[in-house]
């Protein structure tokens, strides 16, 4: 069965399934890197908000190729796993309900809004559609956090709603940063996650990696966004810094002992995003640096052979 057939198959049945009072649509979701994902819309008549249901297309009931004698059942075994996943969902609803109540008056949200970075050259056709402001070769977009539950997740302002606020970009770009520092950024370097002594060099400077992000791990890296993050612990290992995006929730931090090829770092970078990072989850394929005593955060463009700067200690961004 072709995928196009199979997605309908599993929408008419699940409708069928339903019964009246549901809207079920197909749908596509537009996710980080320009990553599409087809889905199925789930509404109540008349609801504001809509459950975006994914078949998985291999394994399990969810599979797009099936012997003929096979075919109907393993479309019902496919929409059970579906109507399974939307009940689960919908003691959830009146959480998501207020959020979307809050979303609409800027004095309940501004406390929710947080600024996350996303890569410009991988979010052509994502970033447009959001409130932003230009980083060099990344965008500081903004979200509001969530919290259903034990679970976390964001929602990003788009135009439609930033406008509805009657505020400007500088007044959302401001609320986020100070709700940014409410979020518990740390920088921990590895042996001490690992529960080991960190390594000291001839000075009794640190001379290990860390990590840079936050309590709930989830779009860390915005933590370059507060600069006495990386002014202390540059100061702690008296040393500037490389800033490694290990995806868009962490930075790896590691000294500049005048020993390492930002060439090779680079490198590494990109091929441990080939290999290790979902697609949604990768920054970009370079590294950035950070001179301690210009406090900027920069980029060398290897074949222009230049520092970029992205970002002063007060917080301003570099290219607008």
């Amino acid at each position: 069965m072709q995928s196009e057939v199979w997605m309908e198959a599993i929408r008419r049945r699940l409708s069928e399934k339903l019964g009246e009072g549901y809207e079920v649509e197909r749908t596509t979701a537009l996710k980080n890197h320009g990553v599409e994902a087809e889905g199925i819309s789930v509404r109540k008549v008349g609801d504001v908000l809509a459950a975006i249901l994914y078949p998985r297309p291999s394994g399990g009931f969810c599979r797009e190729e099936q012997t003929p004698g096979e075919e109907a059942g393993d479309v019902d075994g496919c929409v059970e796993e579906l109507l399974k996943t939307y009940r689960s969902q919908e003691g959830r609803e009146d959480g998501f309900r207020e959020l979307v109540r809050r979303m609409m008056d800027w004095e309940e949200i501004r406390s929710y809004i947080r600024p996350q970075l996303l890569s410009c050259m991988d979010h052509q056709r994502l970033i447009p559609r959001l409130v932003y402001r230009r980083f060099q070769d990344l965008a500081v977009v903004y979200a509001a956090r969530t919290e259903c539950g034990s679970e976390w997740g964001t929602v990003r302002i788009e135009r439609p709603v930033f406008e509805s606020w009657g505020i400007s970009e500088e007044e959302l770009h401001r609320q986020a940063l100070k709700n940014l520092e409410q979020d518990g950024y740390f920088v921990q370097s590895i042996p001490e996650a690992l529960g080991m002594e960190p390594l000291l060099g001839a000075g009794g400077a640190f001379l290990s990696a860390a990590v840079l992000t936050n309590r709930s791990r989830l779009y860390g890296v915005a933590g370059i966004l507060l600069p006495d993050m990386l002014e202390e612990y540059a100061k702690k290992v008296e040393a500037n810094l490389f800033l490694l995006p290990s995806s868009v929730h962490e930075f790896l931090l590691l000294p500049d002992d005048g020993q390492i090829s930002i060439r090779a770092l680079n490198q590494m970078v990109k091929e441990v995003n080939q290999e290790e990072v979902p697609p949604m989850d990768r920054l970009s394929d370079h590294v950035y640096y950070y001179d301690r005593e210009s406090r900027l955060v920069e980029w060398r463009d290897e074949e222009e052979g230049e520092l970029k700067g992205l970002m002063r200690k007060e917080g301003s961004l570099g290219a607008v």
